[in-house]
């Protein structure tokens, strides 16, 4: 059917038109047009999925910002469709470290659940062990509620090497079994030992992942909890000003060179800074005054 035609919702629509309407819904995709596409059913997930494919629909410079890939693996997600699942896989694991596409993949296998399992599995075992991307894969792993006594074993490990994930990890996959283990982390637990502040991040996600989990704290625990969360926010207001250029040059004029809207945030997500920290920026920048 042609394009002219793309508004019937019986229609099936064609690459090219599914391509248009995605580009055309920016970062934002309405219920309306979303209802459209998923009613479509399994018969629009091969067009899904070549867009999805599209690196050049991917790109932040291309027509659409790279939101259609997005919006296309989302939808496949809520379409639960098996036959996407290797191209998720493969987009998983290379896609940029801090793209949007590649935070948003262990959600989106999740939701498809168990039958991303092994495929998810196979991609693990491939990558190098100090692939960023390892750590991708078991937060899908742990998302998909999928029950293996080697993915569970995993996750222990995963605790040893990198606490925090570690925990968020066990937290999400939904065993009781992890309790003792995350409570036996949470006593062992020294703060203020490490070089980095942010390290100490570990104490609070081992409590959430025990309460996550059925488990309960004692007094002792919740005080040391607290006591990383008063830390935090004292960390944070230090930095606030610090880590913003833009801050330091309307309040400091000279001081560092002026952040431009279109250079990459300075927070590191890799979006453009008028698309992430720009208006939040501002509005410090006013309250300061105000002051």
């Amino acid at each position: 059917m042609s394009d002219s035609d793309d508004s019937v919702s019986e229609e099936l629509w064609d690459v090219a038109a599914l391509e248009r309407h995605l580009i055309q819904a920016g970062s934002a995709l309405a219920e309306e047009l979303k209802g459209r596409i998923l009613a479509q059913g399994e018969a629009i997930v091969p067009a899904l999925i070549e867009v999805l494919n599209r690196e050049d629909l991917q790109m932040e410079e291309a027509p659409g910002e790279g939101w259609p890939a997005i919006h296309a693996a989302d939808l496949l997600g809520e379409l639960k469709a098996i036959a996407a699942i290797p191209h998720l896989v493969h987009w998983l694991v290379v896609s940029e470290e801090m793209s949007l596409l590649k935070n948003r993949l262990p959600r989106i296998l999740g939701a498809i659940g168990e039958p991303a399992f092994v495929p998810l599995m196979a991609a693990y075992r491939q990558e190098d062990k100090d692939s960023p991307s390892r750590s991708f894969l078991l937060e899908a792993l742990a998302k998909t509620g999928y029950r293996d006594e080697e993915l569970y074993q995993l996750f222990l490990r995963e605790l040893q090497e990198q606490p925090v994930l570690g925990a968020v990890f066990l937290a999400e996959y939904g065993d009781p079994r992890a309790v003792g283990v995350l409570t036996q982390a949470l006593g062992e637990w020294r703060s203020g030992e490490s070089v980095s502040p942010f390290t100490d991040d570990a104490v609070i996600e081992f409590a959430g992942a025990i309460e996550a989990l059925g488990g309960e704290l004692s007094a002792d625990q919740k005080q040391k909890v607290e006591a990383v969360r008063q830390q935090r926010i004292r960390l944070f207001e230090r930095r606030s000003l610090a880590r913003s250029p833009y801050l330091q040059q309307s309040l400091h004029p000279g001081s560092v060179a002026k952040l431009g809207r279109n250079d990459p945030c300075w927070c590191g997500s890799g979006k453009k800074y008028k698309k992430c920290h720009l208006d939040e920026d501002q509005r410090t920048h006013d309250e300061f005054e105000d002051y």
